[in-house]
Parts: structure tokens; sequence; C-alpha cells
């Protein structure tokens, strides 16, 4: 993109969308996913800065008013690379939460924003080579070639800075998918994100249950938290529910109450009902 229709690409309307979660992890990933937006925003809107200096004295301006923009404008560059510098790390920290969390989606994206916000890095430390170059340059043309380059640098940086932002956003619609204290997500899907990323401490089987109704029974931790996944018979099939931020306390009495399994879980277990459909 040339630097003549940068006003048509300076203002990018990215919208984040948090979902209200209780899960703490996916708390920790929504935290770093807004900081990286933060440091997009202020990096955003000073390569913004050093475009309208740059583009307002490109034309018909004396050497002395070109290196004074300049200066100026280099004063911007800098403060944008040391905003994309902390968008890294933040989109970097999001990516690697998310991704011990089990939010594969959302962890691939905060990975493109990291790496956009890499790509937006290099473009700035170009345009601020170029600027240092004007600042020993006394050939008018010459330097008016040099601030041509820099301005396709910063909107090469433009460019970059908002994919990360998209990339951003849909970081952060994604975390949904893997927010266990979700009223809109399936038991199944729940259940699976139990079963894959939590830690199991139990599983009593069958035969040690001797139960009617309960077949098997399993009790994960994930992320400080107790999860109780039962297998139940249904008529002449069986079917799995899970039990949600179970005490452990009360994951012990059942455990341990070997006269009657059965009555245990509904005096122990039962009532801790999950907010999933």
């Amino acid at each position: 993109m040339s630097y003549f229709n940068l006003q048509k690409t300076l203002i990018f309307p990215v919208c984040l969308i948090f979902s209200s979660i209780g899960n703490s992890q996916v708390d920790q990933v929504r935290e770093y996913l807004t900081d990286a937006f933060s440091e997009y925003e202020t990096s955003h809107s000073n390569v913004n800065r050093a475009i309208n200096d740059l583009s307002y004295v490109r034309s018909n301006s004396s050497i002395t008013i070109l290196k004074q923009y300049a200066d100026d404008a280099e004063s911007y560059v800098i403060t944008s690379i040391n905003a994309a510098d902390d968008a890294v790390n933040y989109s970097y920290y999001a990516e690697s939460e998310a991704k011990s969390g089990g939010c594969s989606s959302s962890s691939s994206e905060a990975s493109y924003a990291h790496g956009y916000f890499g790509n937006a890095q290099d473009d700035l430390r170009s345009a601020q080579s170029k600027i240092v170059d004007i600042a020993y340059e006394d050939d008018d043309e010459e330097i008016r070639f040099l601030i041509g380059n820099t301005l396709a640098n910063l909107s090469d940086a433009i460019d970059n800075l908002n994919r990360a932002a998209s990339s951003i956003n849909d970081s952060s619609n994604y975390l949904s998918e893997c927010d266990v204290s979700s009223n809109s997500m399936s038991c199944d899907k729940l259940q699976d994100i139990i079963k894959d990323n939590g830690y199991r401490i139990k599983r009593l089987s069958n035969y040690t249950l001797d139960s009617e109704w309960l077949y098997e029974v399993s009790a994960y931790e994930y992320q400080d938290q107790l999860y109780v996944i039962a297998e139940i018979k249904v008529d002449y099939s069986k079917k799995n529910y899970i039990w949600c931020n179970v005490p452990s306390r009360n994951w012990r009495r059942f455990k341990n109450s070997s006269d009657e399994y059965g009555e245990a879980f509904h005096e122990y277990i039962m009532e801790y009902h999950c907010g999933c459909y």
C-alpha cells in the first residue's frame, strides 16, 4: 500500500468482545490479550502521528523543516516500537497460557498476533533507520526519497498492527470454547475439556461401586477445581454426566463411603450441577 492511500486505513475498527467468565486461567489469557490490545492502540496512534508529520512536509518544505519534522516523527516511531515490543510479549503470554489451558484455537490466533506484532516491529525499525539517515543527509531530493521510503515502512507497520489486532479479537472470541464456567457450553464439550486437560485423581469402577445405577465415577482436578464425571446406567445403556466445583472434602467422603455409593453420591456430589447444557 502506498503512502498516499494511508488516510483511508488509519482507523481500524477493532472491538474486543470478551465473555463474562470465571475460569482463572481463561481470565489470565483475557488479561494478556487486553494488555496486548492496549499496546496495539499506543503503537498504532503513534505511527499515525509519524505518518501525518512526514506526509505534511514531504512535498514543499525546506530541508530544515523536513529534518525538524523527521526528528519529531522519530520520537513517535520509537514509542511505537516500544509498544509493539510489549504487545509481542503479551501476545506470547496469551498464546502460552491458552495452549496450556487447552484453548487451541485461541492459542493459534494469539500466535498469529505475536507474529504480526513482530513484523510491525521490523517495519518500524526500518522506518527509524531511514529517519536517522535523514538527519545526516543534505541533498533535498535524497531526503524526500528517504521520507517516501519511511512512509512505505510505516504503512506496512500499520497493516501488520491491524492484522495483529484482528487476531487478538479472534483469540478472545475463541476463549468461549474452553470456558468451563460458560452456560453456553455443552456438557459433552465440557467433559472433553476436563478429560483432555485435567488430572484424574481417582477412578472408581463398576466392580468397586457395586451400584444399581452408578457404573463408573472419576474425579478430575482442572485449574484448581474438582470435577466429577460419572457413567450412569440408563435402562439398557450408559451415559456420562458431569458435576462441577465439587468440594474436595465431599469427594473424599463419597469415595470412602464403601457401604452404599449410590446414596453417598446423592448426599455429597449430586447438588454440584454444572452450567452446561
